[in-house]
This record gives C-alpha cells, sequence and structure tokens, in this order.
C-alpha cells in the first residue's frame, strides 16, 4: 500500500524535522508512530511504484500456478530486502502468543 495512506498525519509531524522520521520509517522494520510494531516493511520507490509498505496483517496465499497465470511481474525484490522482508515477517508472526515472562518468576534458577 503506498506509504502516504499508511503514514498519514505522520506525514505532517516530520515536517519539523523529516531526518528524524524518515530513518524511522524506512528501518527494517519501520516504527511508526500509532501502528502495531513490526504490522509493516518499508518499500522504496521503484520505477512507476512509489514508496509503499507491505502490510503484514494482509497476507494472502495463492497456488504458484494462478501467480504465474495471473500476474504479469513487475519488480523482484532482490537481496538483501528479500531477507529483510523474510525476517520481518517470521519475526513479525513468531512472536504471537508468546507471554514476556516476569524475570521474578524465574528468580530460582539462580539459587
Amino acid at each position: 500500500m503506498p506509504a502516504k495512506e499508511v503514514l498519514g498525519n505522520n506525514v505532517v509531524k516530520a515536517k519539523g524535522s523529516p531526518e528524524k522520521f524518515l530513518s524511522r520509517w524506512a528501518q527494517s522494520p519501520p516504527r511508526i508512530a500509532d501502528v502495531q510494531e513490526g504490522r509493516y516493511w518499508f518499500l522504496p520507490e521503484f520505477l512507476d511504484i512509489p514508496y509503499s509498505f507491505c502490510d503484514l496483517l494482509q497476507v494472502e496465499s495463492l497456488p504458484l500456478g494462478q501467480v504465474k497465470q495471473d500476474f504479469d511481474p513487475i519488480a523482484t525484490l532482490a537481496a538483501p530486502y528479500a531477507e529483510a522482508l523474510q525476517s520481518c515477517f517470521i519475526t513479525f508472526y513468531g512472536a504471537i502468543g508468546i507471554p514476556n515472562m516476569r524475570t521474578k518468576s524465574i528468580e530460582s534458577i539462580l539459587k
């Protein structure tokens, strides 16, 4: 989805100190105010494709045959972007359901 759509009002906030905000938005995963951490992954603009974010909550699985038949390739993610996207995807979905351990509950290990 287009970056401006995801960033919304945050673009206005960044006008005063753009360097600070741009470095947060372009890192992997991006740090965007009021957005679930790790939900988006930043894609730089390329040819006619504007700056965008990949929304990891809008993932669909398609059969490879359908992809080859129904879609034309526009661009391919090359290293290191492909690896960064995979890493963010795994981190985002791998962390769901894992509780934060309170250190007090495992202090008995040290005794």
